[in-house]
């Protein structure tokens, strides 16, 4: 929870939410949707496509000491569960009952019609009382959990960009752009809803698979193994930051705004906290974009970043081996 001052007596002390059980259209889960030590939900990975509604067993613990505490003082403390999805903007609040009278342990039952959510939602839960007469005042907050009922911009438990494999000859329905790109190893997907690196595996690049795998490889295949992949992530890497840059937006104030989307996000977060090490989060975005639209400092933003996205990728760890490699091979020659 946040730092916040009330006027008032809050409840203090530690307040969980889990989520656990349910399933899927009144039947179990085909697949388990749960990352409990990372709060979230994967509903975009559960081997059925056409799922209509999905649910959800929420289970709140509270101090019993503070939950006293509070009811003495005449709180009458209740919790809620808070549901919201800001791209459909949904929200709703379920009640929670106390599993006996007394108890500090709070269930509830939430059900998620898919027609409602779109990308990402959240619960979390909501701990309320009445103080000095007045309902439903706010008096503690549990962490959030995040469902992905859409696969996200960027997986949440690697970060890393979606790759996917693609002969550009002959490519799937939905990427049939990439025929205009047969020529190329790679192309970078930075339009659609979530970004995608495609590879062409297509017969003019018959050997690119082998080389970028993760596989062990031979000494003497390691630096063009090593090369290839810092010169594709480099690449990358500063097209997402300039697609990121290129996406703040601005409120009626003229004050810059962080994109919508979370990968850009992510990716400005990432970077311009390295670039603008001494700035608060609020600043790094007019700091990005006083840099860009200023002939003087556009080239100290781009050496900069270039600098933190070589430690991103770890450039100069990959090439330090290559240049080792390079030493020995000349040594026995």
């Amino acid at each position: 929870m946040k730092n916040r001052i009330f006027p008032y007596q809050t409840l203090h002390g530690d307040v969980r939410l889990n989520l656990s059980g349910g399933g899927l259209d009144d039947s179990d889960w085909p697949k388990v949707p749960y990352v409990p030590d990372r709060r979230m939900v994967e509903l975009y990975d559960l081997d059925k496509e056409d799922w209509q509604r999905a649910s959800f067993n929420i289970e709140l613990t509270l101090s019993a000491e503070e939950v006293e505490k509070m009811n003495k003082a005449g709180a009458s403390v209740s919790a809620l569960a808070v549901i919201e999805c800001p791209r459909t903007l949904y929200r709703e609040t379920l009640p929670l009952f106390p599993t006996s009278p007394g108890e500090t342990t709070w269930t509830g039952t939430v059900e998620l019609d898919r027609d409602n959510f779109g990308g990402k939602a959240t619960i979390h839960g909501l701990v309320v009382g009445t103080i000095n007469d007045r309902e439903n005042r706010f008096l503690s907050e549990t962490e959030a959990w995040t469902l992905h009922v859409d696969e996200p911009d960027i997986p949440p438990l690697t970060g890393t960009m979606r790759v996917r494999w693609m002969d550009f000859d002959q490519p799937a329905d939905d990427c049939i752009f990439l025929v205009d790109y047969r020529d190329h190893p790679l192309y970078s997907d930075l339009q659609s809803e979530q970004p995608t690196l495609f590879l062409n595996r297509s017969k003019r690049f018959s050997g690119l698979p082998a080389l970028l795998d993760d596989r062990k490889r031979k000494l003497a295949e390691r630096p063009l193994h090593n090369s290839e992949r810092i010169s594709i992530a480099r690449s990358v890497w500063m097209a997402l930051l300039n697609t990121s840059i290129a996406s703040i937006t601005f409120d009626d104030d003229e004050t810059p705004e962080w994109p919508t989307e979370d990968w850009k996000r992510m990716v400005l977060k990432s970077i311009l906290s390295k670039v603008f090490p001494a700035k608060s989060e609020s600043e790094l975005l007019s700091e990005a974009i006083d840099a860009r639209r200023s002939p003087e400092r556009a080239g100290e933003l781009e050496s900069r970043a270039q600098a933190v996205i070589d430690d991103i990728i770890a450039a100069g760890r990959l090439l330090r081996l290559t240049l080792d490699y390079m030493a020995r091979s000349n040594e026995t020659d």
